[in-house]
């Protein structure tokens, strides 16, 4: 598997790119660590506010149990209490619902953090390295099994934009003069022209 061209400048780029993408990846991890705890830090009213409830309820619960042993109005007086119970659950709930909330929104904030420069690696960086790839192991297997000139020569020709397609170009490929044309294919690969 050729990964890297035969240039050095074209080598070099790749290793730079290369490099930009994982900083690129290692950035968006620590930025997104780093801005979900920045968001966890925003659940602090909502553990406050169901710890306010847990004691509420912990109070009115204590003062029901209290009221309750009291001889003939024990229950009755118990039952007025029922109401602070009721309100430490709702702040207990309410708090539970701040914390969801937060914890939601820094888990979404911190994957959009890091898969929109996933995606832009994917959709750019990958297929442009997939692709060298790709196509400079093709020509290096095909130079290590054979005489690969004239398949170079036909590709250097069907690559050529059509306004830099010369008739020296074509010349030379119906004179047999190919290796010019498979030199230049193999330079575009990034590849050593004396590969062959």
């Amino acid at each position: 598997m050729k990964l890297y061209a035969d240039q050095a400048g074209r080598r070099a780029g790749q290793l730079l790119a290369d490099l930009a993408a994982v900083t690129v990846m290692v950035f968006a991890v620590i930025g997104a660590t780093r801005l979900y705890d920045n968001v966890l830090k925003l659940r602090m009213p909502g553990d406050k506010l169901a710890e306010s409830g847990s004691v509420l309820r912990g109070v009115f619960a204590g003062a029901a149990e209290w009221a309750a042993r009291i001889p003939l109005v024990g229950e009755s007086l118990a039952k007025a209490f029922t109401p602070g119970v009721d309100a430490g659950d709702q702040l207990i709930a309410a708090g539970g619902r701040q914390i969801d909330a937060v914890e939601q929104t820094g888990f979404w904030l911190a994957l959009v953090v890091v898969l929109l420069p996933l995606v832009l690696l994917l959709a750019t960086w990958l297929p442009w390295r997939i692709r060298f790839v790709r196509e400079a192991t093709a020509a290096v297997t095909l130079l290590r099994f054979g005489d690969a000139r004239e398949l170079l020569a036909a590709r250097a020709i069907a690559n050529l934009p059509l306004k830099r397609l010369s008739n020296a170009d074509a010349l030379a490929w119906r004179n047999g003069e190919l290796d010019a044309l498979a030199e230049r294919e193999l330079v575009r690969l990034g590849l050593r022209p004396n590969r062959q």
